[in-house]
């Protein structure tokens, strides 16, 4: 912060946002102000006014900003804000520039502090890591996929009344009589105006047939929305797994060169006195290069992961989401019989295929309930001139005459649509156990390789590379020796850090299966 007591202009150089407080200048302030522009001692971004010209009003087009976006020259009495980045305007928002007038009335300096400081915070959240739970709320708000399974399930339930209800009445108005002008003739009984009302019956239990099947179909889109909610989950937390497998292999990869790096420097020390070979030093600086590849290539994963994860949660692919917290080792309790009973009972695709079986029977009762007759019933009122007014009741029925034509086949579409259902869930069924023994085995299978590289290998490798370090110093060891163990060591931390994601994988694919979270 920059403060000119004699001039009361106020700077400030944010990470990402640069403020100029202009306040109520005096006509010998804004003469100062361009004195010393002239002699080069403007505060740079601060752009004044030439002398004479009036303070651009509230509401008006005010001075061009300077070059980077940030603000030049404030109207009396207000801050003017402009990021010269969109990046640094949004977060997890389509990116638009910011550009504000905040009134600024009778501004103390502990007012001005205190509003420098909260921006100081809102810039620094820009960078701040998202935890996994955090990112999993804000995907199930924005993301466009869940949003529309989820509509798709209010589209069926808003169907189910209209399913129950009966069919519009008609009303119908006729008059009998002289056409043109369309008068009653007088002393004609058959002439009358004629206002009529009739209301179609389904035959008893119809509609609650068709309301059953519109609740089963509901039902359905409840779990189609559930595993299309679940499998998006799941790709969001895979492509987090990706993005922090990245970040740990770039902090292993950076360790080891450092490491390297240190090699080079004992390598050349030891050829300068005549203990080591030129081609220790040369071996040891293709090394750091061959890093140097590997930190290339795990950049560009990064940078897919993070994009994965943005796209995901609808936002800019460039959003920056920073470093990722710890991810604690989570803990499989669950046989794997126990895991094939919870997914029979909360796998979504075998509830849907459930509820398509009760919507397909309730499609077979209803097919035979069109065996039987639909009714229609009427009320007709009777305007007659110089005579008494008439009134008529009608009921009629239609016959199923040519049911072996349209009834019969409607049945048969229907059972075969039953049988279909039945079949297809007994194939989930079956297809249901592989997917969850094929993740179980990676979990197992992790679980014992996390444990052998955590507690043996790569404690051991270490102690190797130590002791290795201290012998090529005093020329015990020989360096191919040293790079060996220092590779051995890289090699089994990578692993380690593989292996976790992929365990963290297999336990969010099972997520998705069972209906529980398993991940932290």
């Amino acid at each position: 912060m920059q403060h000119k007591e004699g001039k009361r202009i106020t700077k400030i150089n944010a990470r990402r946002f640069r403020i100029c407080i202009e306040w109520r200048l005096n006509k010998s302030d804004r003469n100062h102000l361009n004195h010393t522009r002239l002699k080069g001692s403007n505060p740079e971004g601060v752009r004044q006014e030439s002398p004479g010209r009036k303070p651009w009003a509230r509401g008006t087009h005010g001075p061009k900003p300077c070059k980077g976006g940030a603000a030049c020259f404030a109207p009396t009495g207000l801050i003017v804000i402009r990021s010269p980045s969109p990046r640094a305007c949004a977060l997890g928002s389509p990116a638009r520039p910011f550009q504000g007038l905040i009134p600024m009335p009778h501004l103390s300096a502990v007012r001005i502090c205190i509003f420098v400081f909260s921006l100081f915070a809102l810039t620094a959240s820009a960078g701040r890591a998202q935890g996994l739970d955090e990112l999993v709320q804000e995907f199930l708000q924005r993301n466009p996929s869940v949003l529309a399974a989820r509509h798709a399930v209010d589209s069926k339930r808003a169907l189910i009344a209209s399913a129950r209800t009966l069919p519009d009445p008609t009303v119908s108005f006729e008059t009998m009589g002289k056409l043109i002008p369309p008068v009653l003739m007088s002393g004609d009984p058959s002439s009358a105006r004629v206002l009529s009302l009739t209301q179609e019956i389904p035959f008893p239990g119809k509609l609650n047939l068709q309301g059953q099947m519109a609740s089963a179909e509901a039902d359905a889109a409840m779990w189609s929305y559930e595993e299309v909610r679940r499998e998006t989950v799941a790709e969001l937390k895979m492509a987090y797994y990706d993005l922090f497998l990245a970040q740990k292999l770039t902090d292993v990869v950076q360790k080891s060169k450092s490491l390297l790096e240190q090699f080079v420097e004992i390598s050349q020390a030891q050829y300068k006195v005549g203990k080591g070979a030129q081609q220790d030093v040369l071996k040891a600086q293709v090394e750091v290069s061959r890093l140097l590849d590997r930190l290339a290539v795990l950049e560009r994963d990064k940078e897919t992961a993070q994009a994965r994860i943005n796209t995901l949660l609808y936002r800019p692919s460039d959003t920056p989401i920073g470093n990722l917290p710890e991810i604690p080792k989570p803990q499989l309790s669950y046989t794997l019989d126990q895991l094939y009973q919870k997914a029979a009972a909360n796998n979504p695709q075998v509830q849907m295929n459930r509820k398509e079986i009760d919507r397909s029977e309730l499609g077979v009762a209803l097919a035979k309930k069109s065996f039987y007759p639909d009714f229609e019933v009427g009320f007709s009122y009777f305007n007659r001139r110089e005579m008494p007014q008439m009134y008529s009741l009608m009921f009629s029925a239609k016959v199923p005459l040519y049911f072996w034509r349209k009834q019969r086949p409607e049945l048969e579409s229907a059972t075969a649509d039953l049988l279909g259902q039945r079949r297809q869930y007994e194939s989930t069924l079956s297809t249901l156990y592989f997917r969850l023994k094929d993740p179980y085995l990676h979990i197992t299978t992790d679980e014992n390789l996390l444990k052998l590289y955590g507690e043996a290998i790569v404690p051991q490798a270490t102690l190797a590379l130590d002791s290795s370090i201290s012998s090529y110093r005093v020329g015990t060891v020989d360096f191919l020796s040293l790079l060996s163990n220092q590779q051995t060591v890289l090699e089994y931390e990578m692993k380690y850090y593989e292996v976790f994601a992929d365990y963290c994988k297999a336990l969010a694919s099972l997520e998705s299966l069972i209906g529980e979270k398993l991940t932290p």
